[in-house]
């Protein structure tokens, strides 16, 4: 996976639904619910990547002092 490419893929949907859907006052408070979850699913990811780079760190680091 390329993390820039597929974010630009992500920021590209988020724009055409800007495009189709500007922020208004009748719809903003849809729009902080839609902001929410995607942070809320972001945070989510960030948390998971980083315990697996923790994890693996902590193998890379048995493995040196087994030696």
């Amino acid at each position: 996976m390329n993390g820039y490419s597929e974010a630009a893929k992500i920021d590209g949907l988020i724009e055409r639904l800007l495009e189709d859907n500007s922020i208004t006052a009748e719809n903003a408070r849809e729009w902080l619910r839609f902001i929410r979850t995607i942070k809320t699913s972001l945070d989510i990811l960030e948390e998971t990547a980083k315990s697996a780079l923790d994890i693996q760190t902590k193998e890379i680091a048995a493995s040196r002092e087994r030696k």
